[in-house]
């Protein structure tokens, strides 16, 4: 009874570490691998509530592991963000459709470009990919 009490006790804060993001039906129309680790992942949105659909047909993510930014602490790690782009790439390949959302401020604006952001991390967490950010 005590073991059980007391991984819930460690499992709780990882959970609650994560709450509040938002994720969308997509199709993965393309994940290129760009120069210096960056890849870039062209979603259409399946779904009309997504905050930027009304504006983007298709939206761009710039992604990268920004591993010196998330030395403090680190809601992604290389590894998981690999993986993700890897589940990125089969559901394009499969034309799977997919859930894509973020944490925190998990897509960033890339500058004045309307439909293109910019991703620091990838995770995926209970089926779904998530962007990170800012992170606290």
């Amino acid at each position: 009874m005590k073991e059980a009490i007391l991984t819930v006790l460690v499992l709780l804060p990882v959970s609650a570490a994560f709450a509040g993001g938002d994720s969308w039906h997509f199709e993965v129309l393309g994940v290129s691998d760009l120069r210096n680790g960056r890849n870039e992942i062209v979603l259409k949105s399946l779904d009309l509530n997504v905050p930027f659909a009304r504006e983007c047909e298709t939206i761009s993510v710039i992604s990268s592991y920004d591993w010196p930014w998330w030395q403090r602490s680190r809601p992604v790690t290389s590894e998981e963000h690999q993986q993700a782009l890897q589940q990125l790439k089969k559901a394009q390949a499969t034309s799977s459709p997919l859930r894509f959302g973020e944490i925190g401020t998990g897509l960033l604006q890339k500058g004045n470009e309307r439909c293109v952001f910019v991703s620091r991390g990838l995770r995926e967490i209970e089926g779904s990919i998530y962007s990170f950010n800012k992170w606290p």
